[in-house]
Protein backbone atom coordinates (compact mmCIF):
# COMPACT_ATOMS: atom_id res chain seq x y z
CA UNK A 1 0.00 0.00 0.00
CA UNK A 2 3.00 2.35 -0.19
CA UNK A 3 4.07 4.12 -3.37
CA UNK A 4 7.24 6.19 -3.70
CA UNK A 5 6.91 9.08 -6.14
CA UNK A 6 9.51 11.40 -7.63
CA UNK A 7 9.21 15.18 -7.37
CA UNK A 8 10.44 17.77 -9.83
CA UNK A 9 13.37 18.67 -7.55
CA UNK A 10 14.52 15.01 -7.48
CA UNK A 11 13.24 14.25 -3.98
CA UNK A 12 11.06 11.29 -3.07
CA UNK A 13 7.66 11.45 -1.43
CA UNK A 14 5.31 8.64 -0.45
CA UNK A 15 1.62 7.90 -0.90
CA UNK A 16 0.06 5.46 1.56
CA UNK A 17 -3.51 4.24 1.58
CA UNK A 18 -5.21 4.37 4.97
CA UNK A 19 -8.79 3.14 4.81
CA UNK A 20 -10.83 5.49 2.62
CA UNK A 21 -8.07 8.05 2.17
CA UNK A 22 -4.49 8.28 0.92
CA UNK A 23 -1.99 10.38 2.78
CA UNK A 24 0.98 11.93 1.03
CA UNK A 25 4.22 13.40 2.32
CA UNK A 26 6.55 14.78 3.21
CA UNK A 27 7.83 18.25 2.46
CA UNK A 28 11.25 19.37 3.57
CA UNK A 29 11.37 23.15 3.79
CA UNK A 30 12.92 25.60 6.21
CA UNK A 31 10.29 27.12 8.50
CA UNK A 32 11.11 30.74 9.23
CA UNK A 33 8.42 32.00 11.67
CA UNK A 34 9.80 30.11 14.69
CA UNK A 35 9.26 27.04 16.85
CA UNK A 36 5.47 27.03 16.84
CA UNK A 37 3.45 24.18 18.28
CA UNK A 38 1.14 24.35 15.25
CA UNK A 39 3.20 25.48 12.24
CA UNK A 40 1.16 26.88 9.38
CA UNK A 41 0.42 24.49 6.53
CA UNK A 42 1.64 26.43 3.52
CA UNK A 43 -0.28 26.33 0.24
CA UNK A 44 3.00 25.94 -1.68
CA UNK A 45 3.85 22.78 0.27
CA UNK A 46 0.45 21.24 -0.47
CA UNK A 47 0.75 22.05 -4.17
CA UNK A 48 4.26 20.56 -4.13
CA UNK A 49 2.81 17.24 -2.92
CA UNK A 50 -0.16 17.27 -5.30
CA UNK A 51 1.92 17.82 -8.44
CA UNK A 52 3.53 14.35 -8.54
CA UNK A 53 0.16 12.73 -7.78
CA UNK A 54 -1.29 14.32 -10.90
CA UNK A 55 1.65 13.03 -12.96
CA UNK A 56 1.67 9.48 -11.62
CA UNK A 57 -2.06 8.73 -11.35
CA UNK A 58 -4.59 8.63 -14.18
CA UNK A 59 -7.62 9.87 -12.24
CA UNK A 60 -7.10 13.49 -13.24
CA UNK A 61 -5.41 16.56 -11.82
CA UNK A 62 -5.55 16.83 -8.05
CA UNK A 63 -6.78 20.13 -6.62
CA UNK A 64 -6.49 21.76 -3.21
CA UNK A 65 -10.17 21.01 -2.68
CA UNK A 66 -9.41 17.27 -2.88
CA UNK A 67 -7.50 17.46 0.41
CA UNK A 68 -9.71 16.42 3.33
CA UNK A 69 -7.10 16.58 6.09
CA UNK A 70 -3.61 17.96 6.64
CA UNK A 71 -1.01 18.30 9.35
CA UNK A 72 2.47 19.73 9.76
CA UNK A 73 5.25 19.57 12.30
CA UNK A 74 8.77 20.85 12.85
CA UNK A 75 11.85 18.66 12.77
CA UNK A 76 14.74 20.06 14.86
CA UNK A 77 17.77 19.38 12.67
CA UNK A 78 21.32 20.32 13.60
CA UNK A 79 22.44 23.34 11.60
CA UNK A 80 25.28 22.98 9.12
CA UNK A 81 26.49 26.20 7.45
CA UNK A 82 27.91 24.20 4.53
CA UNK A 83 24.46 22.88 3.57
CA UNK A 84 22.02 25.13 1.73
CA UNK A 85 19.15 22.69 1.22
CA UNK A 86 17.19 21.31 4.23
CA UNK A 87 17.18 17.88 2.56
CA UNK A 88 20.98 17.79 2.87
CA UNK A 89 20.99 18.20 6.66
CA UNK A 90 21.71 15.14 8.76
CA UNK A 91 18.82 13.51 10.64
CA UNK A 92 21.15 12.15 13.31
CA UNK A 93 20.93 13.14 16.95
CA UNK A 94 23.85 14.41 19.02
CA UNK A 95 24.58 14.66 22.73
CA UNK A 96 26.10 17.98 23.76
CA UNK A 97 27.65 18.53 27.18
CA UNK A 98 27.74 22.09 28.51
CA UNK A 99 30.51 23.59 30.66
CA UNK A 100 28.60 22.74 33.86
CA UNK A 101 27.98 19.16 32.78
CA UNK A 102 24.40 19.64 31.58
CA UNK A 103 23.52 17.28 28.73
CA UNK A 104 21.41 18.42 25.78
CA UNK A 105 20.03 16.27 22.98
CA UNK A 106 19.92 17.94 19.57
CA UNK A 107 18.43 16.70 16.32
CA UNK A 108 17.11 13.18 15.96
CA UNK A 109 13.63 11.79 15.36
CA UNK A 110 10.85 10.76 17.70
CA UNK A 111 11.12 7.17 16.48
CA UNK A 112 14.66 7.02 17.88
CA UNK A 113 13.78 8.25 21.37
CA UNK A 114 14.71 5.01 23.12
CA UNK A 115 18.19 4.99 21.61
CA UNK A 116 18.67 8.64 22.55
CA UNK A 117 17.51 7.98 26.11
CA UNK A 118 19.95 5.08 26.43
CA UNK A 119 22.87 7.21 25.27
CA UNK A 120 21.92 9.91 27.78
CA UNK A 121 21.91 7.33 30.59
CA UNK A 122 25.27 5.94 29.49
CA UNK A 123 26.80 9.41 29.37
CA UNK A 124 25.46 10.35 32.82
CA UNK A 125 26.63 7.03 34.29
CA UNK A 126 30.11 7.57 32.85
CA UNK A 127 30.25 11.09 34.28
CA UNK A 128 29.20 9.83 37.73
CA UNK A 129 31.40 6.74 37.61
CA UNK A 130 28.45 4.39 37.97
CA UNK A 131 27.31 1.29 36.13
CA UNK A 132 23.92 0.84 34.52
CA UNK A 133 22.22 -2.49 33.78
CA UNK A 134 22.95 -4.21 30.51
CA UNK A 135 20.38 -3.54 27.84
CA UNK A 136 17.78 -6.30 27.86
CA UNK A 137 14.81 -6.94 25.64
CA UNK A 138 12.98 -3.68 25.06
CA UNK A 139 9.46 -3.67 26.49
CA UNK A 140 6.68 -3.09 23.96
CA UNK A 141 4.84 0.19 23.73
CA UNK A 142 1.40 0.29 25.40
CA UNK A 143 -0.87 -2.14 23.58
CA UNK A 144 2.00 -3.58 21.54
CA UNK A 145 2.48 -6.86 23.37
CA UNK A 146 1.41 -9.12 20.48
CA UNK A 147 2.84 -10.51 17.26
CA UNK A 148 1.82 -7.49 15.19
CA UNK A 149 -0.85 -9.28 13.18
CA UNK A 150 -3.83 -6.92 13.26
CA UNK A 151 -6.37 -9.02 11.36
CA UNK A 152 -6.75 -11.77 14.01
CA UNK A 153 -6.83 -9.11 16.72
CA UNK A 154 -9.60 -7.21 14.91
CA UNK A 155 -11.57 -10.41 14.23
CA UNK A 156 -11.53 -11.21 17.94
CA UNK A 157 -12.81 -7.72 18.76
CA UNK A 158 -15.72 -8.23 16.37
CA UNK A 159 -16.70 -11.45 18.08
CA UNK A 160 -16.32 -10.23 21.65
CA UNK A 161 -17.80 -6.75 21.33
CA UNK A 162 -20.16 -6.95 18.36
CA UNK A 163 -18.55 -4.09 16.42
CA UNK A 164 -18.36 -3.99 12.63
CA UNK A 165 -15.24 -4.85 10.65
CA UNK A 166 -14.21 -1.24 9.99
CA UNK A 167 -14.50 -0.23 13.65
CA UNK A 168 -12.67 -3.34 14.84
CA UNK A 169 -9.79 -2.72 12.42
CA UNK A 170 -9.49 0.94 13.42
CA UNK A 171 -9.55 0.28 17.18
CA UNK A 172 -7.08 -2.61 16.83
CA UNK A 173 -4.67 -0.37 14.90
CA UNK A 174 -4.93 2.44 17.45
CA UNK A 175 -4.85 0.46 20.70
CA UNK A 176 -3.40 -2.99 20.03
CA UNK A 177 -4.15 -5.44 22.84
CA UNK A 178 -5.63 -2.60 24.91
CA UNK A 179 -8.51 -2.44 22.43
CA UNK A 180 -10.58 -4.89 24.49
CA UNK A 181 -10.42 -2.55 27.48
CA UNK A 182 -11.33 0.42 25.29
CA UNK A 183 -14.38 -1.28 23.79
CA UNK A 184 -15.45 -2.53 27.22
CA UNK A 185 -15.90 1.14 28.16
CA UNK A 186 -18.32 1.64 25.28
CA UNK A 187 -18.43 -0.09 21.89
CA UNK A 188 -21.28 2.00 20.46
CA UNK A 189 -20.51 4.75 17.90
CA UNK A 190 -20.05 8.23 19.33
CA UNK A 191 -22.89 9.30 17.02
CA UNK A 192 -24.67 7.54 14.12
CA UNK A 193 -22.17 6.80 11.36
CA UNK A 194 -19.15 7.82 13.44
CA UNK A 195 -15.81 5.98 13.13
CA UNK A 196 -15.14 6.79 16.79
CA UNK A 197 -16.62 4.76 19.66
CA UNK A 198 -17.63 6.00 23.11
CA UNK A 199 -14.96 3.92 24.80
CA UNK A 200 -12.19 5.89 23.07
CA UNK A 201 -13.32 9.08 24.78
CA UNK A 202 -13.55 7.49 28.22
CA UNK A 203 -10.18 5.77 27.78
CA UNK A 204 -8.52 9.01 26.69
CA UNK A 205 -9.86 10.90 29.71
CA UNK A 206 -9.72 8.23 32.41
CA UNK A 207 -6.51 6.41 31.43
CA UNK A 208 -4.47 8.74 29.22
CA UNK A 209 -5.33 12.03 30.92
CA UNK A 210 -6.78 13.98 27.98
CA UNK A 211 -8.20 17.33 29.14
CA UNK A 212 -8.81 19.34 25.94
CA UNK A 213 -11.06 18.75 22.95
CA UNK A 214 -8.23 19.60 20.57
CA UNK A 215 -6.10 16.87 22.14
CA UNK A 216 -8.98 14.41 21.90
CA UNK A 217 -9.48 15.16 18.21
CA UNK A 218 -5.89 15.16 17.00
CA UNK A 219 -3.92 12.86 19.26
CA UNK A 220 -6.51 10.45 20.67
CA UNK A 221 -9.14 9.78 18.00
CA UNK A 222 -6.87 11.18 15.22
CA UNK A 223 -9.93 11.91 13.10
CA UNK A 224 -8.57 15.12 11.49
CA UNK A 225 -5.38 13.38 10.38
CA UNK A 226 -7.37 11.25 7.97
CA UNK A 227 -10.29 13.55 7.16
CA UNK A 228 -12.78 11.40 9.06
CA UNK A 229 -15.95 13.31 10.11
CA UNK A 230 -13.88 15.73 12.20
CA UNK A 231 -16.38 18.59 12.27
CA UNK A 232 -19.32 16.27 12.90
CA UNK A 233 -17.47 14.72 15.85
CA UNK A 234 -16.73 17.99 17.66
CA UNK A 235 -20.05 18.46 19.47
CA UNK A 236 -20.50 14.78 20.51
CA UNK A 237 -16.90 14.66 21.72
CA UNK A 238 -17.38 17.90 23.63
CA UNK A 239 -20.55 16.53 25.26
CA UNK A 240 -18.79 13.34 26.34
CA UNK A 241 -15.78 15.23 27.69
CA UNK A 242 -17.98 17.80 29.43
CA UNK A 243 -19.69 14.99 31.31
CA UNK A 244 -16.42 13.26 32.20
CA UNK A 245 -14.56 16.43 33.21
CA UNK A 246 -17.47 18.44 34.64
CA UNK A 247 -17.20 21.30 32.15
CA UNK A 248 -19.80 24.03 32.46
CA UNK A 249 -21.48 25.53 29.39
CA UNK A 250 -18.87 28.27 29.03
CA UNK A 251 -15.92 25.87 29.12
CA UNK A 252 -17.64 23.45 26.75
CA UNK A 253 -18.20 26.23 24.21
CA UNK A 254 -14.63 27.49 24.59
CA UNK A 255 -13.31 24.01 23.82
CA UNK A 256 -15.60 23.70 20.77
CA UNK A 257 -14.54 27.09 19.40
CA UNK A 258 -10.84 26.26 19.84
CA UNK A 259 -11.20 22.90 18.07
CA UNK A 260 -13.11 24.41 15.14
CA UNK A 261 -10.52 27.16 14.83
CA UNK A 262 -7.76 24.55 14.70
CA UNK A 263 -9.52 22.57 11.96
CA UNK A 264 -10.23 25.73 9.96
CA UNK A 265 -6.57 26.77 10.17
CA UNK A 266 -5.30 23.38 9.03
CA UNK A 267 -7.33 23.61 5.81
CA UNK A 268 -6.83 27.35 5.41
CA UNK A 269 -4.65 26.82 2.33
CA UNK A 270 -7.81 25.95 0.38
CA UNK A 271 -9.11 29.53 0.50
Amino acid sequence: NLLVLGTQDKRRIFAIRRGDVVYVGTTDTTYEPGAEVWPTIERADVEYLLEPLSRHFTCGDFQLSDVCGAWAGLRPLIADPTKKNPSELSRRDELLRGPLGVLSVAGGKLTGYRGMARRVLESVAEQLGRDIPERGEEPPLPGGDFDGELEPLAAGLQQRHGVDETTAARVARLFGVEADQVLALGAQPLFPGSRCVVGEVRWAVEVEGAVTLEDMLYRRTRLPLYGLDSYAAIEPLANAMAEALAWDHTERQRQIDAAKHRLDDDLGFQT
